[in-house]
């Protein structure tokens, strides 16, 4: 494992340099804080960071907060190296993101156990994280062949209509007196479907397709719900849903994740139709409202609710009141995770005597250096 050691003092750096050889790991050694912080920043940094607390440029407690309000660093163990022995500056220290704290002079087998401390916690995290992604592309399988296979129906129709339309063509064009009106007439609709169907294609396409963490794109609001809901407008007729849309005159400008974000809309909307199997009032409302500064969309439905007792444990994974055990209970965990990854958050409006979903989330996103423009 690489760890990093930041320390001005020479003797500290080649005692430290050496013990963490002698347990078999990489050194990255600097002198200064401001290397510290570029090292940090580099892909794929060092998961384990020995700090000076005093050092030139940046010190040790400064680079802990700054990694502690960056949430792409925040996984990397931080251990603060210091003479100050007093209470308050351990809380200090641990307060400013650190997660451990030695103070100097150490003890050679003391540090070699709280770094081994550390490299438990992060093989920890790292297999975590790893089960998560597992989680996430096991719940984007199922979405992708559910949706997929909702879309192939939702293209059949036109489709069917154009077969229709080409068999009428042919036969108008085998009789003794050609009908032109006729045949416009079904060529027009053949351009229609085909439209509808490359409509579909599309907004299949923008649903499926991988994009980079990192990479969000520059889109608006009414594309976000015309896009999702090309998706689902099938499955809510069948299902016999009325959908009422409120949008804002204004078309506002958004940055969002594209594979993501119609995503956690189209999770809403798929169990509000769920939940509403028994309902004679089949209705969604979803109501759209922004500033300069946030969007929030409103999801509600005249379902059958959902029970208080069980408010604070419908976001947490694997959580399911399907009793046939089909539904995996995937779906409300990894929608908030999306949000919060935009920087914004998925919450149960308690207060609303129907179920009603907020999403809040900022227009602009932070995170937003590699920008695609989608119309």
């Amino acid at each position: 494992m690489k760890i990093l050691i930041a320390d001005d003092n020479s003797v500290i750096r080649t005692l430290l340099c050496g013990l963490i050889e002698q347990m078999g790991h990489q050194v990255i050694a600097v002198t200064d804080g401001n290397e510290a912080w570029d090292i940090l920043n580099k892909k794929n940094p060092p998961q384990i960071a020995i700090l000076d607390w005093h050092m030139p440029r940046y010190t040790g407690f400064e680079i802990c907060k700054k990694i502690k309000e960056k949430n792409d660093l925040n996984r990397i163990y931080l251990i603060l190296l210091t003479g100050r022995n007093q209470t308050e500056d351990i809380v200090s220290g641990l307060s400013s993101g650190a997660n451990d704290y030695i103070v100097k002079p150490f003890n050679a087998h003391e540090l070699a156990a709280r770094i081994n401390v550390g490299i438990r916690s992060v093989l920890i995290e790292n297999e975590l994280i790893e089960q998560k992604n597992k989680v996430n592309s096991l719940s984007k399988m199922q979405a992708i062949g559910s949706i997929c296979a909702r879309v192939a129906h939702e293209i059949n129709n036109p489709l069917g209509i154009v077969y229709l339309e080409v068999e009428q063509t042919l036969d108008e064009l085998n009789s003794e007196k050609i009908n032109k009106g006729l045949i416009a007439s079904s060529l027009l609709s053949i351009k229609e479907c085909s439209k509808r169907i490359s409509e579909l294609v599309l907004a299949m396409r923008l649903f499926v397709q991988e994009q980079p963490e990192e990479v969000f794109v520059k889109s608006t609001t009414f594309h976000l719900v015309d896009s999702t809901l090309e998706l689902c407008q099938s499955y809510l007729d069948e299902n016999n849903v009325i959908l009422k849309v409120d949008q804002p005159e204004k078309n506002f400008e958004i940055e969002f994740k594209l594979g993501q974000l119609p995503k956690v809309l189209l999770n809403l909307i798929y169990n509000s139709v769920e939940a509403m199997r028994e309902s004679q009032d089949k209705k969604i409302h979803i109501s759209i409202q922004a500033d300069v500064e946030q969007v929030e969309i409103s999801v509600l439905d005249h379902g059958t609710g959902i029970s208080e007792n069980i408010h604070g444990v419908i976001f947490d994974p694997f959580f399911t009141t399907d009793p046939t055990g089909k539904r995996k209970g995937l779906g409300l965990s990894i929608a908030r995770g999306i949000i919060e990854a935009h920087g914004g958050e998925l919450t149960l409006d308690r207060d609303s005597s129907q179920t009603r979903f907020l999403i809040r989330f900022p227009r602009y996103q932070k995170s937003s250096a590699k920008m695609q423009l989608i119309a």
